[in-house]
């Protein structure tokens, strides 16, 4: 993951913002992990990762509300096609 970030150096990583036990054990590992390469690469590269934004958003096992809600992103397969 750090070598992905000192390569593309990204703007914006996405994150599940999971809790541990509230969906597929994966997304709270992975956010383990990017949380730990951001650091490192903060370290290494503090103006490169100084830019960097970090969005967080819930999988489809999480239950919300609307209102709860503070981004909508609109999207459908011809939008992540390559």
């Amino acid at each position: 993951i750090l070598a992905a970030l000192e390569e593309t150096r990204p703007d914006v990583v996405t994150v599940a913002f999971d809790p541990e036990g509230s969906g597929p054990d994966t997304h709270f590992k992975v956010l383990q992990a990017v949380a730990e390469a951001l650091r490192l690469w903060r370290e290494g590269d503090p103006e490169a990762a100084r830019a960097v934004r970090v969005w967080g958003y819930r999988n489809v096992w999480f239950r919300f509300t609307v209102a709860e809600a503070t981004h909508a992103v609109a999207c459908s397969p011809a939008d992540t096609a390559a």
